[in-house]
């Protein structure tokens, strides 16, 4: 017994020596990507262009080339960065190999984990080169297979199709080239769709589809009452005094009841999409869904319709990605609303993207913050007690303007005015920056 004692400690110290060791070969205290650029209002232009031309040939389905320019794949990682702000990317292309690379900032400090991944010609589908993690090179071929075995769990057959519909890789130095055959059915497919995304919702904590759905009906019901006004205030005053109840009656925890509260919300006020990520909700009357769309059009914040539809995206789109991704996707609209046609970048509407995706993360932080913001909407009885009135705010500015005056969305110019959003609605204390 003692010999197997001494046999456990002795590994337990070398396995402890290892990862220590293998700690300070990964990490670094440098990025090796030095000034990645910044997402402007043309480089917003470029990435809803390709995005959409993209959707388009996944829709038709069948056999298809997807060609991406040099310029094409900057504009895609500056958006990536923008919504993914501890990860930084870029894609170099040479004569037969398209280079990944980048770092993930885990930690405040300077910490850095560079990594870079080679997809190489290949008319076998998808291969990889070598990947780099760190100081350690490793077959990204090997690296690949072994993170598919370790989600084998989570994975459905439709995520390995889609590997698989992968027929050809073609780099040159100005482009980047994928043949893909999807087959009979396209990936945009509703069913195929809700399938593929399962993944996400299996590795990031999410809703619970049985909680959301008791909220949800709960809520079309409360809804058929004659409203006291138009404020969001209304219906989110409701779905906290519910979280309150259910969490006390239940025993469930107030963060989830929080997340499946908002959820069911947004679900009712935002995209029919939404239900991709959680699930099909009930099926409504006529009735239910002309009153629901009415709604849609008629309730506000700070006395407009825009605000409210900015708020609740960014509130759904934190408790869907836990990433900060409401508050970038809404940079990324404004960015495109800079352009001609658009109405222009509005910092007020960034305000309201801000302020859901603020709110959401605190009422879902931890079980202190998650009870106290039910028992300060309890007490709501203004709309003023949910969202400060913004000041010195811009609206409308066109490209050129924002170019001239802010230039990308790191300038100093441009993280100033977000300190003057964050000032302003830090005077509530559940929007404070997030430590």
């Amino acid at each position: 017994m003692a010999f197997l004692f001494r046999l456990f400690k002795y590994l337990f110290i070398l396995s402890t020596i290892a990862a220590v060791a293998l700690f300070f070969v990964v990490v670094e205290t440098q990025p090796k990507l030095q000034q990645p650029e910044r997402l402007s209002s043309a480089s917003a232009s470029d990435a809803r262009s390709i995005l959409q031309r993209t959707a388009r040939q996944i829709k038709q389905g069948g056999k298809s080339k997807y060609v991406f320019s040099k310029s094409e794949l900057q504009s895609l990682s500056m958006l990536a960065n923008n919504l993914s702000p501890k990860i930084t990317t870029n894609v170099n292309l040479s004569d037969s190999k398209a280079l990944f690379l980048g770092y993930v900032k885990p930690f405040n400090k300077d910490i850095y984990l560079n990594f870079s991944m080679a997809l190489p010609d290949s008319d076998e589908g998808l291969v990889f080169g070598d990947a780099k993690i760190g100081g350690l090179t490793v077959s990204g071929q090997w690296l690949f297979d072994i993170t598919l075995s370790l989600l084998s769990s989570r994975l459905k057959p439709e995520h390995y199709e889609v590997i698989e519909m992968v027929k050809a890789v073609e780099v040159s130095e100005k482009q980047l080239q994928i043949d893909l055959d999807q087959g009979e059915n396209s990936l945009a497919d509703t069913g195929r769709l809700a399938s593929l995304l399962s993944l996400r919702n299996s590795l990031v904590q999410g809703v619970n589809l049985e909680n959301v759905q008791e909220y949800y009906t709960n809520l079309l019901a409360f809804a058929q009452r004659p409203k006291r006004d138009n404020s969001l205030l209304y219906f989110l005053k409701h779905q906290f005094i519910e979280a309150n109840k259910n969490s006390q009656l239940s025993g469930r925890r107030a963060v989830d009841e929080n997340r499946d509260a908002m959820m069911a919300l947004s679900l009712y006020f935002g995209s029919n999409k939404f239900a991709l990520f959680t699930g099909e909700m009930q099926s409504m009357t006529r009735e239910q869904q002309v009153l629901r769309n009415t709604h849609k059009r008629t309730t506000t914040l700070l006395n407009r319709n825009d605000l409210q539809k900015h708020f609740v995206y960014s509130m759904a789109l934190q408790l869907l990605s836990d990433a900060n991704a409401g508050f970038a996707l809404g940079e990324f609209k404004e960015l495109l609303d800079s352009n001609s046609g658009g109405s222009g970048f509005s910092f007020v509407d960034l305000y309201a993207d801000r302020a859901g995706t603020r709110l959401a993360q605190y009422a879902t932080q931890n079980e202190v913050s998650a009870k106290a913001i039910q028992q300060t909407f309890a007490t709501m009885t203004d709309e003023r007690e949910l969202i400060p009135f913004p000041r010195d705010l811009p609206e409308g500015i066109d490209a050129n303007q924002f170019t001239v005056d802010y230039t990308n969305t790191q300038s100093a110019n441009y993280r100033q005015m977000l300190s003057l959003i964050d000032e302003q609605l830090s005077s509530l204390h559940f929007y404070a920056p997030m430590k």
